[in-house]
């Protein structure tokens, strides 16, 4: 009779004990659902976030004039690093923005002669710089860039002329600075150029595209 007792009392603490061990594995089950749907919704932001980032219609910082250059900036340009200014004809006007901008006022066919290691010399083309300060601060140009390319974005070599002076110092607000570049190349790679203009690290590089031959 006693040994009977004994194990009706064994047959019902193991009854118990799965039982508490199948609720405790549905607790935990439950528990990890939502924590999952979580983590999922937090790592879906995370990447929209990321694709909006950096999405093409990202813009930069207004200008110094208040107005943003965006509109007149190519997304791209493989042969320029940076922003990009549309390209003007060669005797157009190129906007820097800020009410800063430049032209080519002068275009010449010269004979070049080498001054300095890695220079050549040969048939080459004068180029005059203008730019024009309509901004209310003096701008610096002695960072300024200038660039003759020809059809296949190929730079042309620049030669230094002793008597030509490139931009340089500071442009006071509402006052023109120009300067002038000497680049040798062929006449047969004249016909379809790029002149390519950059002052300032914070602003688009401008183009100048179309013929160099005639100037």
């Amino acid at each position: 009779m006693g040994e009977r007792v004994r194990d009706q009392r064994h047959a019902r603490r193991g009854v118990s004990f799965v039982a508490s061990v199948g609720l405790l594995l549905t607790i935990v089950g439950c528990s990890k659902g939502p924590a999952s749907s979580d983590s999922s919704s937090e790592a879906e932001k995370a990447t929209t976030t990321t694709t909006i980032a950096s999405g093409p219609g990202v813009t930069g910082a207004p200008d110094a004039g208040g107005s943003s250059p965006s509109s007149t900036i190519a997304d791209s340009n493989p042969a320029v690093p940076g922003a990009v200014a549309d390209p003007v004809p060669m005797d157009g006007v190129a906007e820097f923005g800020g009410n800063v901008r430049a032209r080519l006022s002068a275009i010449e066919a010269v004979k070049a002669e080498a001054q300095l290691p890695g220079e050549f010399s040969g048939p080459a083309v004068a180029l005059t710089v203008e730019i024009v300060n309509g901004s209310g601060e003096p701008i610096d140009l002695d960072n300024t860039t200038v660039d003759l390319a020809n059809a296949d974005g190929v730079s042309a070599n620049e030669v230094t002329d002793p008597t030509r002076h490139a931009l340089s110092g500071s442009l006071a607000a509402g006052k023109t600075a120009t300067g002038s570049y000497v680049f040798t190349m062929p006449e047969s790679e004249r016909s379809e150029a790029q002149v390519r203009i950059k002052y300032a690290g914070d602003r688009p590089t401008v183009i100048f595209a179309g013929s160099v031959s005639n100037g």
